[in-house]
């Protein structure tokens, strides 16, 4: 066997191993998406925040909801780094404002 065709045996091997491999990658990754639409959007964010009753300003603050609560009121936030975004920290201060306890 020449080197030429061994040259292109072991080519057409790389080149099917990199297109399986491509398929499948392919594959899982559709597979494991997630469907734009499953993401909330900021116009998402400020409708709950119309329409749900425990996120209106107008509800009392002296109304004590812990009573009937089976999840205590902790508000946890993260993000990659020390510095919120600026898009989220109204968002963020809103949660807060409307939470206070």
């Amino acid at each position: 066997m020449s080197r030429r065709t061994l040259a292109f045996v072991l080519l057409s091997l790389l080149a099917l191993f990199l297109l399986g491999a491509f398929a499948v990658l392919s594959a899982v990754s559709w597979y494991l998406a997630i469907h734009p639409a499953a993401y909330l959007t900021e116009p998402d964010l400020f409708a709950i925040q119309r329409h749900d009753p425990l996120l209106n300003h107008n509800h009392s603050a002296t109304h004590s909801a812990t009573e009937n609560e089976k999840v205590p009121r902790i508000l946890h936030q993260t993000w990659r780094s020390e510095v919120l975004p600026e898009r989220w920290r109204q968002v963020s201060q809103g949660c807060k404002d409307l939470m206070p306890d």
